[in-house]
């Protein structure tokens, strides 16, 4: 069993004899990491309740600093999965983005990492949605106690859920097209693409039967 991907796409790069992962790149600044695992039980028996699912990627990014910007459960080539988008900041270094598309089986487990790295002038998505919509709704408005942006950022499925990387507003697809250099919108447009062209390759058991004998 294993798993191709779109070639006119993604470029391979060369394999580290030690690394067990196939790695590629769009030429565009998102770089493409194919993981084979063994059985994902705690992922498997998620696949029919989405916000399980989102709940167990809400609390294994957290671990790791990382914030939620998005998580469904999809179907890829026939297999149930699970397309997760995710932002990391570390104070002094660009904001990356995450993405994971899962496909946990009754034996194994796929997992496709993209990751994209904001480069240049930092933050100009943030800011500009942020000055533009705090002057145009009267929900944002700074908190007295903390002095954070009410309503700017929250956890899309846990309201109450104060973790690090909150997705923020200007996060929203629908901004997406307003910023096409974004990593964010490269990773949102790279893992649509791979949920819609992904092959779960699976190779029959050889019979033992002779080549003529058919039942």
């Amino acid at each position: 069993m294993s798993i191709k991907v779109d070639e006119a796409i993604w470029v391979s790069i060369p394999q580290d004899s030690r690394e067990d992962s196939l790695k590629w790149h769009d030429g565009n600044g998102v770089q493409l990491v194919l993981h084979s695992i063994g059985f994902d039980e705690a992922l498997y028996s998620r696949l029919t309740n989405e916000m399980l699912a989102r709940e167990y990627y809400r609390d294994n990014f957290a671990e790791q600093g990382i914030g939620i910007v998005q998580c469904d459960l999809v179907t890829v080539s026939g297999q149930k999965a699970v397309k997760t988008i995710g932002k990391k900041i570390v104070q002094g270094q660009p904001a990356l983005y995450i993405g994971s598309l899962a496909i946990p089986m009754s034996d194994r487990s796929f997992v496709l990492s993209l990751y994209s790295q904001e480069a240049g002038i930092t933050g100009m998505r943030d800011t500009v949605l942020f000055s533009k919509l705090s002057s145009e709704s009267d929900k944002l408005k700074p908190d007295p106690d903390s002095g954070k942006m009410i309503g700017w950022a929250q956890d899309p499925y846990f309201p109450k859920y104060d973790g690090p990387c909150l997705r923020n507003l200007s996060e929203s697809e629908d901004y997406d097209n307003q910023f096409p250099n974004h990593p964010l919108t490269k990773v949102r447009s790279r893992i649509g693409e791979l949920v819609a062209s992904v092959e779960v390759l699976v190779r029959e058991p050889k019979s033992n039967k002779p080549w003529w004998k058919v039942w």
